[in-house]
């Protein structure tokens, strides 16, 4: 047996609880919970070691997790997958296609699709069955038949770090999705990092984490914290079935029940804090407010996957009494290159760092950025260059404190590579760095000699106007401010999306807006009458507006703006308008 097993048994004996799962009971909405010891969890891997085995699964098959949502099958599964040397492949079972599910199976030849009881009612297994040589188990169905003996420690694998631990498919918001191949050794330094960076875990010292999956898009994030959780003796890991009012009640529970010593870890994302938001306003959080402000301050709150503005650090300050801990990263990279630091930094020196941020400028254009930490030193590196492409002018040239450029990154958390394709793993280096994260960033240094990092745009999410690159981001949140004092509207009452569309120029994009009202019927008529010649007349040359239309605002979970389903409707709406046809997207900018 090597260390590589090693590490994911060494702490699985015992009697303290390893994992409470959190099911939710769909008739009464509250969730019954289930909770397992390491020795008990231990054994009920071994059990499905057995299942896995009967039916064919050696090392190196790779197997599709298609549950219902976050179950217990899939953390024993994935646990499992490691003592036997399979590779999981994760769905997300909260927004997949049967076509998008298809594609995952087929691009990775996967062998095998394991699905529970309400996968048959969820999606649609008959066209899966048809579309693919994978065999389907049913797990619920499997164990029904058979009890299972745990296999025995002689029948482990031996692995290397470098051998394949997952692969975790990206959301694909630009495109075809790309399978990532995540290694032993990605994880490990994923677990280093959080423990040594965003804990300062030593010796002795007892990490209670929330293990809080509610969003299906976190598989890397789930992977993660089980991975550092296994490799230490004295973590608890909180799974839920999936988000429900009531999930607010069980953080708070534990919340309270936090012992001397021990941190609870809330992996979560911008959007839970919506919904927590509207819970309070309406009345309807199912806990005492100040009770759980008082619990929930002692909680780190850790957020990444979307930027996290002012909106939400106001939001978590005021119900939830602390700070955010941002976690910047990808699918890639383990969603592990920088984050908020646990030491070196007060509470005000944080919030100050956020509000720099919010509020920076450069050379008359608004900039504004959001704040996503500092690299882990001697962990991983990070940098923000002119260009990455060679030829180019500035190609991986540092940017200067406050210049946007493009975020690249290097170190033991970024990716094996991409599945089946050679050729985009190799573009997505140069020079030993990782460039192909897409993120525009900007940086100041700190006194402490590292740097502060903040979130800009997507490099695809940019319109050049006069030779120049505005972000979506920047223009949407000048918009919607632009709004709310033009017309009086509330914070909140109004949200603005943006994207760039070559209409009247092969090289310049025309800003089409989507504008989404609260309260239709007040503010529409007020809008739709001066907001072309008011918001051209006031705002900056990049924000000026082309056309615009009311509606909905389409987003991903994590509440991130689907851009690609914003031009699908801009495209539609100038074959209504008697304009182009399909409107043509630009090519990525340079960062200038």
């Amino acid at each position: 047996m090597t260390n590589v097993t090693e590490d994911y048994v060494k702490y699985l004996t015992g009697p303290s609880i390893f994992v409470n799962y959190y099911e939710l009971n769909r008739t009464t909405k509250e969730f019954l919970i289930k909770s397992y010891s390491r020795s008990e969890f231990f054994t009920l891997v071994g059990r499905y070691c057995a299942m896995m085995k009967a039916q064919g699964i050696v090392k190196g098959s790779r197997a599709v997790h298609l549950f219902s949502c976050n179950t217990l099958h899939d953390l024993a599964l994935r646990t499992a997958s490691v003592l036997l040397g399979s590779v999981p492949v994760t769905v997300n079972w909260g927004a997949d296609t049967t076509a998008r599910i298809l594609y995952k199976i087929n691009k990775t030849n996967a062998s095998m699709i394991f699905t529970d009881a309400a996968s048959t009612d969820k999606f649609e297994i008959s066209k899966i069955k048809e579309g693919t040589n994978a065999t389907i188990v049913n797990v619920d169905e499997a164990f029904a038949a058979n009890t299972f003996e745990p296999i025995e420690e002689s029948e482990f694998v031996s692995l290397e770090g470098s051998d394949v631990r997952i692969i975790i498919f990206t959301s694909g918001t630009t495109g075809d999705p790309k399978g990532v191949e995540l290694s032993y050794d990605n994880y490990k330094c994923n677990a280093t990092t959080f423990s040594s960076f965003l804990l300062e875990e030593s010796g002795g010292t007892v990490k209670v984490p929330i293990f809080n999956v509610v969003n299906p898009m976190h598989h890397t994030n789930s992977t993660s914290m089980t991975d550092w959780a296994l490799r230490t003796g004295a973590a608890t890991l909180n799974l839920f079935s999936q988000y429900s009012t009531n999930f607010w009640k069980c953080v708070n529970e534990v919340a309270g029940g936090r012992g001397e010593g021990c941190e609870v870890i809330m992996p979560l994302v911008s959007r839970h804090f919506d919904f927590l938001r509207d819970l309070v306003s309406g009345g309807r959080l199912p806990v005492d407010a100040v009770e759980f402000k008082g619990r929930l301050s002692k909680c780190i709150l850790l957020l990444g996957s979307a930027p996290v503005g002012p909106t939400t650090v106001e939001t978590i300050m005021s119900l939830c009494g602390t700070l955010p801990t941002v976690r910047f990263g990808s699918t890639e990279t383990c969603l592990q290159v920088m984050g908020t630091p646990k030491s070196g930094i007060n509470n005000g020196e944080r919030l100050a760092a956020f509000k720099k941020g919010w509020g920076h400028s450069r050379n008359g254009q608004d900039l504004c950025g959001y704040y996503i930490g500092r690299p882990h030193e001697n962990l991983t590196s990070v940098k923000i260059v002119k260009s990455c492409e060679k030829g180019n002018e500035g190609y991986m040239v540092e940017c200067e404190a406050g210049e946007p450029g493009l975020l690249v990154t290097k170190g033991g958390n970024v990716m094996k590579g991409y599945v089946s394709d050679p050729a985009a793993t190799v573009k997505a280096f140069e020079e030993g760095w990782y460039v192909n994260l897409g993120d525009v960033c900007f940086s100041f240094p700190t006194t402490s000699g590292s740097k502060d990092v903040y979130w800009l745009s997507r490099e695809s999410n940019l319109m050049i106007r006069g030779g120049t690159n505005y972000s979506y981001e920047a223009v949407n949140a000048e918009l919607t401010g632009f709004l709310g004092k033009e017309y009086g509207i509330e914070r909140g009452g109004v949200e603005v999306a943006v994207v760039g569309l070559k209409i009247d120029s092969e090289h310049e994009d025309s800003c089409c807006v989507v504008i989404s009202l609260v309260n239709e019927e007040g503010d529409r008529d007020r809008v739709e009458e001066t907001f072309l010649d008011r918001a051209k007349a006031t705002v900056s040359k990049g924000a000026k507006p082309t056309l615009f239309m009311f509606g909905e605002i389409p987003k991903t979970f994590k509440g991130s703006i689907l851009t690609k389903d914003l031009v699908k409707r801009w495209e539609a709406e100038m074959e209504k308008r008697g304009g182009r046809g399909k409107q043509t997207r630009k090519k990525k900018p340079r960062v200038k």
